[in-house]
């Protein structure tokens, strides 16, 4: 009886701890190739039906769907110019966002950040419950998690500044995600998804 207990409070401990604060079930999606994205703000979760999504200049969240262990690049701007080049269809190379080293998120995004760059990307991955830039995660299969990142504050590379996102003075944060792999030999990129999304503030 002691045993049987002792499971019960083990498999309690790591459901809580791979809770996303009650994401409902419609989010706990597994059909996506590499990585999908979804937003929720005051309690309301949502998938993109476009490359567009309207939130409110309050706290958000950014949730990312990820095959385990895995990440994807991320570069979010208030300018436009990497969007346009990924719609686009220029190669990962010649992206704007893409061109300099990776951003230094924090681990468990302890900040609640969202690093803004016209020239670098961040990295947002998962490798354990230990190491990864995520404020929440759900196992949602056996190879599938579900990535909770707060966003409360912008920090903007660009100027230096720290700004919470209701203060700041931009109607439009461009988002870039990229997912590419090394060639067997290690010599080349090779290119697995690219997604687009335009944040527009209400």
């Amino acid at each position: 009886m002691r045993i049987k207990n002792l499971l019960i409070i083990v498999l309690l401990t790591l459901i809580s701890h791979f809770s996303c604060s009650g994401v409902p079930r419609h989010m706990r999606s597994t059909d996506f190739s590499y990585f999908r994205i979804a937003f929720e703000q005051g309690g309301r979760y949502f998938f993109l039906t476009d490359n567009s999504i309207s939130l409110k200049k309050e706290p958000f969240s950014i949730f990312v769907y990820l095959n385990t262990p895995d990440g994807v690049l991320v570069n979010a701007s208030f300018h436009d110019d990497s969007l346009n080049a990924m719609t686009s269809g220029i190669p990962e190379s010649e992206i704007p966002g893409f061109q300099r080293n990776t951003l230094p998120d924090e681990i468990s995004n302890s900040n609640n950040m969202l690093f803004i760059s016209r020239h670098s990307p961040s990295y947002w991955y998962y490798i354990n419950e230990h190491d990864n830039v995520f404020n929440s995660i759900e196992r949602i299969s056996r190879n599938i998690i579900l990535c909770e990142r707060k966003i409360d504050k912008i920090h903007n590379i660009d100027t230096n500044q720290i700004i919470n996102i209701e203060n700041i003075d931009f109607q439009q944060i461009y988002l870039c995600f990229l997912k590419s792999d090394w060639s067997t030999d290690f010599r080349t990129r090779i290119e697995l998804k690219r997604e687009a999304i335009i944040i527009n503030f209400e």
